[in-house]
């Protein structure tokens, strides 16, 4: 683990983000800009998870739009990799759903950010393959919040000049069960952009009704709707949520990915025209950046 103060390249380490089983994130500070970045940095040396890291960093840093975390540089940190990226000051999608229940004019502001992004990779034959929730970021700009895409370590690149050919065939990660695509469960090496539209259509769910499309006492249950389609219509769950809507949800949703919307800019089209309408209070103040993590000091020198 890095220590408050430790000068990585030109960057200082400030605070830790966060941690999962793969990667930590710290907040860094540039010496001379005084500008903040976060930067991802392995947790294990496995090559494996090393190349997938590498390839996050070379899918993001292609990809230039205002609803996708940019990540600008990679760094060598104690001789394993790490990512420089935007640092987006605000909560994942999921701790702001955890407090707080949008209108539907909030929750489709911000599903039409998540689906402008990942139409935005679409465009250039990318697919995140791990959307949710958790892979949102919500920045707050003025009296509106904006969501921005992150975290495409998942990514199944198909264009053959961008990424690792092995590393494709290989089908890196199995993705998240109560988002993932019925064939991604089957053979997560063969999925397409339909699979990225599975997943909108689970986060669009969880944004109108505050709940999972497919839920389960396990991991296991959860697989199993997927597989089977099986879960309680939106508008069951909220009867005023107006039919277009639900529709949507549906059609992403499909078993078969050959009934589902074809494309991002479909999906779009398909939603209810936006209007104008201003955030609530609530849901600003509930887009706070979560607590940071302290790190130790760096040990004095000769220790």
């Amino acid at each position: 683990m890095l220590s408050a103060g430790q000068v990585v390249d030109r960057y200082e380490v400030q605070a830790l983000l966060g941690q999962g089983g793969m990667a930590a994130v710290y907040r860094v500070r540039h010496t001379q800009l005084q500008v903040d970045r976060a930067l991802k940095v392995l947790t294990i040396g496995h090559p494996g998870v090393r190349q997938r890291l590498l390839l996050e960093g070379r899918v993001q840093a292609s990809l230039s739009h205002p609803n996708i975390v940019g990540v600008t540089d990679v760094l060598e940190v104690g001789g394993q990799p790490g990512l420089l990226m935007e640092y987006v000051e605000g909560p994942s999608l999921q701790q702001w759903l955890a407090a707080y229940r949008p209108s539907l004019d909030e929750a489709l502001a911000l599903f039409r950010d998540i689906v402008a992004g990942v139409d935005h990779a679409h465009q250039r034959d990318l697919i995140h393959r791990d959307l949710k929730p958790a892979n949102v970021l919500l920045l707050r700009r003025g009296d509106a919040l904006v969501a921005k895409v992150a975290d495409f370590g998942l990514a199944k690149v198909v264009a053959d000049e961008i990424g690792e050919p092995g590393a494709t065939r290989t089908g890196l990660g199995m993705g998240t069960p109560a988002y993932m695509a019925p064939e991604q469960i089957r053979d997560a090496k063969r999925v397409d952009k339909r699979g990225d539209i599975f997943a909108l259509g689970s986060i669009l769910y969880e944004l109108c009704t505050g709940r999972q499309a497919f839920a389960g006492t396990d991991i296991l249950a959860q697989l199993a709707a997927v597989a089977a389609g099986d879960y309680t219509p939106a508008r069951e769950v909220v009867p005023d949520l107006p039919e277009a809507v639900s529709e949507v949800i549906d059609r992403c949703l499909r078993v078969d990915r050959e009934e589902r919307m074809p494309s991002c800019a479909a999906l779009l089209q398909a939603l209810p025209a936006p209007q104008p309408f201003t955030w609530s209070e609530e849901a600003l103040a509930a887009a706070v950046p979560p607590p940071e993590q302290a790190l130790p000091a760096p040990e004095p020198p000769g220790t």
